[in-house]
């Protein structure tokens, strides 16, 4: 009977530390309804709605002397609702484990006070940006601003997340990565997964790396190795483009320029069409009168080298050195006269 007390002792010690841990790993929202409007009916519960696809619930509360609260855990952060009972509008917050203290309009969810969470803090200023008409141009740059402001926030590696998927080089992804693997808070986020995921899907096309082999046919239907052409150029751009698409018969004229002025210095483009249509491709070819290599796998949409090359876009361009080697993929079109003027990647016959 002596050792009850111990044993009991224990189990609380061990209840109240996970319980405590809980709380610590966990949400937890305290809420209030702004009742000052008097003609606004009295509500009975409240919802919490999580939109995001790995983590989603739904959970429900009653309002007690016009407040509420919400407690649980998400691994990985993402978007949630607030809605109150007999109310068609909503509060989008960012669900994150941590505090929150949020006082509901009920006349007008979307206006609520919302206060805790870093994330939602960040992603609250980029909404009332967006909803404020500011360019897609500048809001990137705003969230790029925000993250580097909290560099390891949820809102810093939901970005990253975006980033992995359009990334031309995987290093600077990975180091951030890392940043975010070290982090305990980030132990079991699926966004992890998906970085590191797409890392490997894409290093084979980082600079240094042999570019993927590719034997195309000509416009006649002759077969043409590319490392050949490799070997004869300092450098090759490979220019993935398809005459149907109007933006790469603008880049055409922009390239021609271009072709004629480093051409004599090493330079050679071989142009890669994803044309589903054979005429199109050669329409093209002749009414721009291009001057450069033309290759195709005769496939469209279903060549072989789209997932190879990761083509997810048009047009999209990939150098590669005389040895094979990529140089750099996805330069700016208006900035590859830059590119091929820097220090770095001059071309001139001595590298031959």
């Amino acid at each position: 009977m002596k050792n009850i007390p111990i044993i009991v002792t224990i189990a609380l010690l061990i209840l109240f530390t996970v319980s405590c841990s809980q709380r610590e790993n966990g949400f937890v929202i305290d809420g209030e309804i702004d009742y000052s409007d008097k003609t606004q009916p009295k509500n009975e519960e409240v919802y919490l709605i999580s939109l995001s696809k790995y983590n989603f619930f739904k959970d429900t509360v009653r309002i007690r002397n016009g407040r509420f609260k919400f407690r649980g855990s998400v691994k990985t952060p993402g978007m949630a609702l607030i809605r109150l009972s007999g109310v068609k509008s909503s509060l989008k917050i960012y669900l994150e484990n941590g505090n929150y203290s949020i006082k509901l309009n009920p006349g007008n969810l979307s206006e609520s006070l919302v206060e805790g969470s870093e994330s939602h803090k960040l992603y609250a200023i980029v909404e009332s940006r967006i909803k404020g008409g500011t360019p897609a141009r500048e809001i990137a740059t705003l969230k790029d601003s925000l993250a580097a402001s909290s560099p390891l926030s949820s809102f810093a590696l939901d970005l990253l997340v975006e980033k992995s998927k359009t990334m031309s080089e995987t290093s600077d992804i990975d180091k951030r990565l890392q940043q975010f693997i070290a982090d305990a808070r980030f132990a079991d986020n699926i966004n992890i997964d998906i970085v590191r995921q797409m890392i490997e899907s894409k290093k084979h096309l980082d600079p240094g790396n042999s570019a993927p082999g590719m034997t195309l046919k000509n416009m006649k239907g002759e077969f043409v190795n590319l490392d050949s052409i490799y070997r004869s150029n300092t450098l090759t751009m490979l220019y993935f483009w398809a005459g149907a698409n109007p933006e790469s018969r603008v880049i055409n004229m922009q390239l021609k320029e271009l072709y004629n002025q480093f051409r004599p210095k090493g330079l050679e483009i071989v142009g890669v069409t994803l044309d589903d249509i054979k005429g199109e491709w050669l329409d093209a070819i002749k009414k721009g009168r291009l001057p450069w290599i033309q290759l195709s796998e005769f496939n469209g949409t279903f060549s072989s080298f789209i997932p190879v090359y990761e083509i997810t876009y048009l047009p999209q361009n990939l150098f590669v050195d005389n040895q094979g080697r990529i140089v750099k993929r996805r330069v700016q079109f208006d900035s590859v006269q830059q590119f091929l003027n820097d220090e770095d990647f001059v071309i001139n016959h001595k590298n031959k």
